[in-house]
């Protein structure tokens, strides 16, 4: 891993992040020592004044991984789920959601959606579709209406995403443990970051921040779509499938050392 003073790769250079940006949108800023998770102890700088106070260097480095994972996700024709269930962050989720084309659930996490897929998906289908005769009475409540916009980020979502990105600490119940889907999640100092597979650690009070880095995520997921779009005559299944087979020759059994992986196309 190089550090993260070095100067970005050609293929992210337009992303003008750096350490220093990071601390302008007080990004290391972390919850009271008292509070710290023991798994945050990996990529903090120390505390200050009672507060603990996150290495900016890490953060921007968990950044620059997390973007590589979104374009190679999306170049294979991946699809994301953004999920957030804070209210100050649930228009940006949706914003970041259209933007990028990808699905996004900014309300609240239904409990089984991914695990219990065919009775999830008829629950958002009975969400999004108002009774008729209701609608004809003219009884329909508003709070129906508000019901069918939470589940509109996921209304064509035929299958379980191949990522799925979490702004804040919105509880998953270990669904995508369980199914094999890599998740990427901004962690604060006091929650656990074991059950994240790419954590970003960072200040989840720091709206600055998050819009930095929304902005991030949105343009990888542009240019992983648009590089495969450049490369549909070259047939591109064929040629990742060559590739993925002679990584695989040359690092063993082993190889990819991180739980999940991408799921491709």
């Amino acid at each position: 891993m190089r550090p993260a003073s070095a100067p970005l790769p050609k293929k992210l250079s337009k992303f003008n992040v750096d350490p220093y940006l990071l601390q302008h949108q007080q990004s290391f800023l972390g919850f009271s020592s008292a509070r710290t998770h023991p798994s945050a102890y990996n990529y903090l700088l120390g505390t200050a004044g009672g507060q603990a106070i996150i290495d900016p260097e890490e953060t921007l480095v968990a950044m620059r991984r997390v973007l590589h994972v979104v374009k190679k996700v999306t170049f294979r024709g991946g699809r994301t789920l953004f999920v957030s269930t804070q209210p100050t962050l649930a228009r940006l989720c949706r914003v970041v959601g259209e933007q990028s084309g990808e699905f996004y659930l900014a309300k609240r996490w239904v409990p089984g959606l991914l695990t219990n897929w065919k009775k999830s998906r008829e629950h958002v289908h009975k969400k999004l579709r108002p009774d008729p005769l209701m609608q004809a009475a003219g009884k329909l409540k508003y709070s129906d209406l508000q019901k069918a916009n939470y589940f509109r980020g996921v209304e064509h979502m035929t299958r379980p995403p191949d990522l799925i990105i979490r702004l804040d600490a919105t509880p998953l119940y270990a669904e995508p443990r369980r199914l094999n889907i890599p998740l990427i999640s901004v962690v604060d100092t006091d929650v656990p970051a074991d059950e994240v597979d790419y954590p970003i650690p960072a200040n989840t009070k720091s709206l600055r921040f998050y819009h930095t880095l929304s902005h991030m995520l949105v343009r990888a997921c542009k240019e992983g779509k648009a590089l495969r779009g450049e490369l549909q005559h070259y047939d591109v299944e064929d040629v990742v499938a060559e590739a993925q087979q002679q990584r695989g020759g040359g690092m063993g059994m082993g190889g990819g050392g991180e739980r999940g992986g991408f799921r491709g196309d």
